[in-house]
């Protein structure tokens, strides 16, 4: 085996290890020195495969953000279909506006992720009734739910 073929396989194992990593303890809590050992890498070979922590995060959730997934499109589009025909709203092209409201929610879950916030803390945030100012916020699905439009 060359050292030219254990590049792929090392930087795939990297991948595989920031994965789960940023995925357990997001952003801001996992070091290359981390992801290295999880790896089963030397620090130094880390750096030689990815430059810096951002870019290897990017690395990890760029194919996620290549296409949104399709259980939520599909969400989406229904609902959008139905405000169509409710006439609550209008839009052309249903599909077209679901993978673009698809697409920036995953930007903002990997905003999320980057800043530090664990996966589903916002989800949680939204359930216990976050208060910032000592008023109740809730999420905007219960806001217009309760506002009876």
């Amino acid at each position: 085996m060359t050292v030219l073929s254990l590049i792929p396989r090392q930087r795939a194992a990297v991948l595989e290890a920031a994965r789960e990593i940023f995925a357990r303890r997001g952003f801001l809590d996992v070091s290359l020195g981390d992801i290295a050992y999880r790896a089963r890498l030397s620090p130094v070979r880390m750096a030689e495969l990815f430059k810096g922590k951002k870019e290897l995060f990017d690395a990890v959730v760029e194919p996620r953000l290549a296409r949104p997934r399709a259980r939520e499109v599909t969400m989406l589009t229904a609902i959008f279909e139905e405000g169509r025909e409710q006439g609550t709203f209008e839009v052309r092209d249903s599909r077209a506006a679901a993978r673009a409201l698809a697409l920036g929610f995953q930007h903002v879950e990997c905003t999320l992720l980057r800043v530090g916030l664990p996966p589903g803390a916002l989800k949680r945030l939204w359930r216990s009734g976050f208060s910032g100012d000592g008023a109740n916020c809730q999420s905007p699905w219960e806001q217009h739910s309760h506002s009876g439009s």
